[in-house]
C-alpha cells in the first residue's frame, strides 16, 4: 500500500512539474495547403497541388521584379527562436521551367522590429534537403544576435523568366535531431 501511495505521489508530482514547464513547439509543415505562407511580393504565383499531396509550387509571373514569400505560422507569425525550432529543414522536390529558389531568414526582435535578412541558400536548383543545424548560431553569424523570432523567406529565379518556380513538400522548424527524441 506504502508503494502505491509514494508511486501515486511521484506521479503527481512528475505531472505538475512537467505542466509548468513550457511544451516544445515545433513547426512542421508537410504542405497539405498553403496556408503557412504569406506576404507575397513581386510576381510571385502560390498554389498548393489539388490532390492535397503536399506539394507547394511557387512561381515567378512577367516582370523583373524581385518575387518570393514567407513562411510562418499561419502565415501570421514570426517563428520563436527556441530549441524547438532551432533547427530548420527545407525539402524541394522539382524545378520548374529551369527556375532555382533561394532561402533567407529574416531575423526580428522581441518588440517584433525587423534586424537583418541572411541568405542561408543562395541560388540553388537542387532537390536534396536543406538543413541549417542552428537558426541561433546562423543569427549570431549574422550580426542579429538580439534575435527572438525569424521567418523563412523564399525567392524564385532567374528575375526575368515568366513561369519559371520551384515546388516543395516539407518544410519543418524543428529541435536539433538529437533533442527531438
Amino acid at each position: 500500500m506504502t508503494a502505491l501511495r509514494s508511486t501515486g505521489l511521484a506521479a503527481a508530482l512528475c505531472l505538475a512539474c512537467t505542466a509548468s514547464m513550457p511544451a516544445l513547439a515545433q513547426h512542421a509543415d508537410d504542405l497539405a495547403d498553403a496556408s503557412n505562407f504569406a506576404e507575397p511580393f513581386g510576381p510571385m504565383q502560390i498554389q498548393a497541388t489539388e490532390e492535397n499531396d503536399g506539394t507547394v509550387t511557387l512561381t515567378r509571373q512577367a516582370g523583373t521584379d524581385d518575387a518570393g514569400i514567407d513562411w510562418m505560422i499561419e502565415g501570421e507569425a514570426n517563428l520563436p527562436i527556441t530549441l524547438a525550432t532551432d533547427h530548420l529543414n527545407l525539402t524541394p522536390t522539382q524545378a520548374i521551367n529551369d527556375g532555382y529558389y533561394v532561402a533567407s531568414l529574416l531575423f526580428f526582435n522581441a518588440q517584433g522590429d525587423y534586424l537583418a535578412e541572411a541568405v542561408w541558400v543562395s541560388d540553388t536548383n537542387e532537390l536534396e534537403t536543406q538543413t541549417l543545424e542552428s537558426v541561433s548560431a546562423f543569427a549570431a553569424a549574422h550580426d542579429a544576435s538580439q534575435a527572438t523570432h525569424y521567418r523563412l523567406r523564399l525567392r524564385v529565379h532567374p528575375v526575368s523568366r515568366a513561369g519559371a518556380g520551384f515546388a516543395f513538400d516539407r518544410i519543418a522548424a524543428t529541435p536539433p535531431p538529437s533533442d527531438a527524441e
